[in-house]
């Protein structure tokens, strides 16, 4: 796993509404199970253990990035120049470009629906068929530089590989109250049956294919950022926690545990091999269970 530390720099004025931001996410983040949905960068290797930090930071900069739950979309942009993914920019002189877009679901994510913006605004709307993969090509006529975003839908629940949340959770004086009515104190015990308010429906939504609708090799915002804002595009303040260690094959793995089993020393290994494995003491000195192995036979 690659950890990236990303500090933000919030303006004295909206700090207040930036922590309110943050507060509202924790307290209303319960549509999705925790961790999801997740951020997908390309990597030059399927293996997980041939990918470096330096990829994943490189596809970040880079702006080839996918959010999603479920659905997996990859979307390519052609232009005079040929064919660009996320991050990217395609380029033609007349605005004019070609949008292939493909969507591969798994048979219990159900997408439903595919939109594709220009800039802020819904381009385009069509119908997924379904789970599986399917292809989409949207024609774009661009009156100015913008980019182009693509969202994948679905309104099913992804039950039972996601369970829906139980919104509000039952507290205290809830259960209280409804046991109260089986002693005549009131209260009604139907009230205990939580109501499935949240599912979990497919969605995914793309990085940006940035398009130079007049050939002239740069994109021009319709807005320009403010002197604040441009010094810290200038400066982005995005570092490694740490460097992620290359990763073991298997049979390296199988070896240095090997390794670390054989260097304890032989009266204690015999003590654990007469354990179940949940009973095995952790380093922590305040663990209870270092006392209990004290009272295992040392002997063969």
């Amino acid at each position: 796993m690659v950890v990236l530390h990303v500090t933000i720099k919030v303006k004295h004025e909206h700090v207040s509404e930036f922590l309110e931001i943050v507060r509202y996410d924790a307290e209303h983040s319960e549509k999705d199970e925790p961790g999801c949905p997740r951020t997908y960068v390309r990597s030059p290797s399927d293996e997980p253990a041939q990918v470096r930090p330096d990829d994943i930071v490189a596809a970040f900069a880079a702006g080839d990035v996918l959010m999603t739950n479920g659905p997996f979309v990859r979307v390519s942009v052609e232009g005079d120049d040929g064919a660009k993914g996320m991050g990217g920019t395609a380029s033609a002189a007349d605005g004019h470009f070609r949008a292939r877009i493909h969507v591969d679901t798994a048979p219990w994510v159900v997408a439903d629906t595919l939109n594709v913006y220009l800039g802020a605004e819904l381009l385009h709307t069509e119908a997924v068929p379904g789970a599986g993969k399917h292809d989409f090509e949207v024609d774009i006529d661009a009156p100015r530089d913008s980019f182009l975003l693509v969202e994948v839908t679905g309104t099913e629940s992804m039950f039972p590989s996601v369970f829906p949340n139980e919104v509000p959770p039952l507290q205290f004086t809830d259960v209280i109250g409804s046991l109260g009515s089986s002693f005549g104190l009131g209260g009604n015990a139907d009230a205990l049956e939580p109501a499935l308010t949240f599912v979990t429906s497919p969605y995914a939504l793309t990085n940006p294919v940035y398009l130079d609708a007049d050939g002239d090799g740069e994109v021009t915002p319709t807005r320009t950022l403010d002197a604040n804002a441009r010094v810290a595009q200038q400066q982005p303040s995005v570092s490694l926690v740490r460097p992620v260690a290359w990763v073991p094959t298997e049979a390296e793995a199988a070896a240095e545990v090997r390794a670390a089993w054989e260097a304890i020393p032989l009266r204690k290994r015999i003590a654990l091999s007469r354990l179940p494995r949940w009973l095995w003491p952790s380093n922590d000195p305040r663990d209870i269970r270092r006392v209990l192995v004290q009272f295992v036979n040392h002997r063969e």
